[in-house]
């Protein structure tokens, strides 16, 4: 469906992130309302998902205001970092919703709760719908690849001089670093943390 938004694609994703992300950190939230008694680790490991999601949704944010502000856009780096963004923020999700699963295997004060079960699952569909609308975007080349299909069918004849410039596009992505593949995450009971845009010796 979001192919429709032809050359506006990466605005409209980053627009999706911007949405997707204040959302996930909201139920980092919701998760320790709804369990009061939630076990100190978890709440750990959910306030640093919340600074994640933050920091994500800031550069999402970022990324956007620029684009928004360029007459036009420079296409190619807006499409480029918008291509690692999603990426992260898909990567981001998926282990998210791994450690929501094993929190209400492992933990008892969610067991305790019997709503709090279903607020998780609600929270992981949340998460999973994000994810099947625009994972198949998130494939290295492909929104890339997608932008190139559009412009070949629909050429614009643009001054070269007004499109080949640096808007500093780079710089918004950079602070949101990958998260581990999922072969070495240790599970819940080894806290495996989700990636933070600074050192953890920082917190």
């Amino acid at each position: 469906m979001l192919y429709v938004y032809g050359p506006m694609l990466p605005v409209r994703i980053l627009e999706e992130i911007v949405f997707w992300k204040t959302q996930e950190k909201e139920h980092t939230e919701v998760i320790k309302a709804i369990v009061p008694k939630l076990e100190e680790p978890y709440v750990k490991l959910l306030d640093e998902w919340a600074v994640v999601f933050g920091a994500t949704e800031q550069a999402a944010q970022q990324l956007l205001n620029a684009a928004l502000s360029a007459s036009p856009p420079p296409q190619a780096e807006l499409t480029a970092e918008t291509e690692k963004l999603l990426h992260i923020s898909c990567n981001q999700s998926q282990e998210f919703v791994r450690q929501l699963f094993a929190i209400m295997e492992s933990s008892a004060a969610v067991k305790a709760v019997p709503l709090a079960t279903t607020v998780i699952l609600h929270i992981i569909r949340e998460s999973e719908y994000f994810l099947a609308v625009l994972q198949t975007l998130s494939s290295p080349g492909k929104l890339s690849q997608v932008m190139r299909d559009y412009t070949e069918d629909y050429v614009v004849n643009i001054d070269t001089d007004d499109t080949m410039r640096n808007d500093g596009f780079s710089t918004f992505t950079d602070t949101v670093p990958e998260i581990r593949d999922k072969k070495d995450a240790v599970p819940i009971g080894g806290h495996t943390l989700p990636p933070l845009p600074y050192a953890y010796n920082a917190l």
